[in-house]
């Protein structure tokens, strides 16, 4: 298991191939990544977001600073 957090609702348990999974282009200049969201607002889930950021070179991923209304981020 990759990570756990007490849910507030019951759902089934479901399959999301990465192949379904589409990049979306954010930033620009230095800032640009491509995030893949696997598990995000519109999929049936409780407190989780799953996802991940591909960067180009050595720049960064994160920037500027982010939240996701009291979801963890795995």
């Amino acid at each position: 298991m990759w990570a756990v957090a007490p849910a507030e609702s019951e759902f089934l348990s479901y399959v999301k191939r990465i192949s379904d999974v589409r990049p979306v282009v954010s930033g620009s200049g230095t800032y640009r990544r491509n995030i893949y969201t696997s598990i995000g607002e519109k999929d049936p889930a409780n407190r989780f977001i799953v996802g991940f950021v591909e960067g180009e070179g050595d720049n960064w991923t994160s920037f500027p600073p982010h939240k996701h209304d009291g979801k963890p981020e795995v």
